[in-house]
């Protein structure tokens, strides 16, 4: 399996630029499984 992890940086400017991300698993039997995730930014802090 390869590597799709994100770098610091990408992780800073994909928060800056939005409110929602969406997080994405795959079970065992190979079903997807997606999941919104809202966040808020305080004082530069990720909640």
């Amino acid at each position: 399996m390869s590597d799709v992890s994100m770098s610091e940086e990408e992780v800073a400017k994909r928060l800056d630029e939005t409110y929602m991300v969406r997080v994405l698993s795959v079970s065992p039997d190979g079903k997807p499984h997606i999941a919104p995730l809202w966040f808020v930014v305080l004082d530069g802090d990720k909640l």
